[in-house]
């Protein structure tokens, strides 16, 4: 299915740690976190005898990015020489991404930023920086894994005479969108907006249902198109199948119907005692399955 191109969100990350250049062969090996006195910064140096050169820096913000977006990198060098180089790790080698040379910070010290595009695939991306003088290394560090996220807009409307209060249900709805356990593990973000938006979230009255299409029931929730429809009687008080409670039960069927949204069909309950696909028709039928509110695993691995 199509979807359009969507807004972007700022990127970035934070921790520190401490690289080791090896003597006899040249690779780096990552050793343990270390202070870095900068939140959010990336560490890295060489382990040398002496005035040992180090690197700081990382992504500015959070690590983070839209897809097919650029992100930003910043920090800093012990001296004012030599060239930042990002790296991005692609079929088991490193590829450059950018560069920046090393700008005066002080008298002993220098400065670094680098803008990189980033894949037009949502994604987890590898990178690196490297600092080079010359053709030697003098520090290199890798980064924090960079989510390379779709972000997928949403407006929230009613049909027919509803229930229950909109505001809460499109509260509930965008915390189980921004809930890690959700598809924000096959790298969707979602951000309502006042219209429009790639979808529409509807919280409608149950003999509205069969209105958006005949395979709609005025017992259970549907998605039709770019509508995500979720029954209010059921969303009241569940359906008699469903063995969890009602709050599992609102977010499964938020994601159950999100997830028909984001290309997926229905699965079964693949063995008796087991959690439930969150594409099973859990309010239908258990069928032996556990109540599960979540996408298992190979759900998320389905997703584009």
């Amino acid at each position: 299915m199509t979807r359009r191109t969507r807004a972007a969100r700022a990127a970035g990350a934070a921790i520190a740690l401490t690289a080791a250049l090896a003597p006899a062969s040249g690779a780096w090996a990552a050793g343990g976190p270390t202070a870095t006195g900068a939140p959010g910064a990336m560490g890295a140096s060489r382990a040398t005898a002496g005035d040992a050169p180090t690197l700081h820096g990382g992504w500015v913000g959070e690590a983070a990015a839209r897809r097919g977006t650029t992100t930003r990198l910043a920090g800093t060098t012990s001296r004012p020489v030599g060239v930042v180089r990002v790296d991005r790790r692609v079929s088991g080698r490193w590829v450059a991404a950018g560069s920046a040379a090393v700008s005066t910070r002080s008298s002993s010290a220098g400065s670094w930023s680098v803008t990189v595009r980033v894949p037009g695939v949502p994604s987890a991306q590898t990178y690196r920086i490297v600092w080079v003088s010359g053709r030697a290394p003098l520090a290199s560090a890798v980064l924090p894994t960079l989510d390379v996220y779709e972000l997928d807009t949403y407006s929230v409307r009613t049909r027919g005479r509803v229930s229950s209060d909109v505001s809460t249900f499109a509260r509930f709805a965008a915390a189980t969108y921004a809930d890690p356990r959700g598809w924000a593990r096959a790298h969707h973000r979602f951000r309502q907006v006042r219209s429009g938006g790639d979808f529409t979230l509807v919280l409608a009255q149950a003999s509205t249902l069969p209105r958006y299409s005949p395979v709609c029931s005025v017992r259970y929730s549907c998605r039709v198109g770019r509508n995500v429809v979720i029954n209010d009687t059921p969303w009241r008080a569940r359906t008699p199948a469903f063995t969890g409670d009602l709050t599992a039960y609102r977010r499964m069927v938020v994601n159950h119907e999100t997830g028909h949204w984001l290309g997926l069909s229905h699965r079964s309950c693949p063995a008796r005692g087991a959690l439930a696909p969150v594409m099973q028709q859990q309010s239908k039928s258990m069928q032996g399955c556990r109540a599960n509110s979540w996408p298992l695993p190979g759900e998320v691995a389905r997703v584009r």
